[in-house]
């Protein structure tokens, strides 16, 4: 099957089997808020259940976290526990687990215009620094161009070499991150088939997985139209069939999550057998290369750290002589 079939296929099956039911930017001319309540009197937590004065709403509450890159849509469904809750717990793992994901694609830290990924295992030997138009890497080996040369020609592809693992996560944590994130842009209609879901992300409800599947899709070049690609997406199945009830994904530039939602009363707690990955946001005749997908299994509970691979394209090489070093 050619990417071109392929793509179309994917399309085609989304449109029969699914309907979207919201979608939101990252970077919006005007701030997306999103609320359960019409006065602020009747103002409640979407996660605990409280309103004021039991809980405060004075943090700024992103419905997907900053650290993706989101600077528009905001939850103000969310109080302040909540807010410093997954903060500090959910959310800090799959901060973990993107780390060089988001260098690569050029996503700033917080409060700045540069990210940064290193290589602590090995007194960073490897570094990676990004900031709007450019990606710097500094790696240990090769010392030279020339030591990349195969028959007179660099090739195509040139892998990053160097220890490329995350930083320590648990995997299902990070998955309840993404699951909180599908949670606050669920809209209020569908309230009833994510208050399991909401139970278990605020830790209120107990469940051991065999299996979370996550789809992972990767577009080479995305970074190229910066935030134009950073959304989030949430699909609701048409009918009764062997698909998830809800479906949702989050596009961060390069990389895109997406995940079932657990315990929706419309799956009747059965795991649904047929999952397939959204088509790419990018056509098939993307010039900089296909998407490529996988499906990756968040159920641990141990702390780990993931290997990834990581390639570039070699477009030019570029000669640069040092000065040479001052002597006192």
């Amino acid at each position: 099957m050619s990417v071109q079939e392929d793509h179309e296929r994917r399309e085609a099956y989304f449109t029969s089997r699914y309907l979207k039911i919201a979608e939101h930017w990252f970077h919006n001319n005007n701030r997306v808020e999103l609320r359960d309540h019409e006065t602020e009197v009747n103002r409640l937590c979407r996660f605990c259940g409280r309103g004021r004065p039991e809980v405060q709403f004075r943090k700024l509450a992103h419905a997907v976290s900053d650290f993706l890159g989101n600077r528009s849509i905001i939850s103000m469904n969310e109080c302040d526990e909540c807010n410093v809750f997954f903060g500090d717990g959910c959310e800090d793992h799959l901060s973990k687990a993107t780390m060089l994901h988001r260098t690569l694609a050029g996503i700033p830290r917080k409060h700045g215009v540069e990210s940064t990924f290193k290589d602590r295992m090995h007194d960073e030997k490897l570094r990676i620094d990004s900031k709007p138009g450019a990606v710097n890497i500094r790696v240990p080996e090769p010392n030279s161009v020339n030591d990349l040369v195969v028959d007179g020609e660099l090739p195509e592809t040139i892998p990053l070499r160097g220890d490329l693992r995350s930083q320590p996560h648990s995997p299902i944590e990070a998955a309840r991150a993404l699951v909180k994130f599908a949670c606050s842009i669920c809209p209020k209609g569908e309230l009833s088939q994510i208050q399991c879901a909401i139970e278990w992300v605020r830790g209120g409800r107990e469940v051991r997985f065999s299996q979370f599947p996550v789809g992972f899709a990767f577009t080479p070049g995305a970074e190229a139209i910066g935030e134009k690609a950073s959304h989030v997406m949430l699909l609701l199945r048409r009918d009764d069939g062997p698909e998830p009830y809800l479906w949702f994904l989050v596009q961060f530039r390069n990389f895109r999550f997406q995940i079932p939602l657990p315990f929706c009363p419309a799956d009747d707690g059965v795991a649904r057998s047929r999952m397939e990955h959204f088509q790419s946001l990018f056509p098939p005749s993307w010039p900089r290369g296909e998407t490529t997908f996988r499906w990756l299994n968040w159920s641990g509970t141990e702390k780990v750290r993931t290997s990834w691979n990581v390639s570039h394209h070699c477009v030019e090489s570029i000669s640069i002589t040092r000065p040479a070093d001052r002597v006192s």
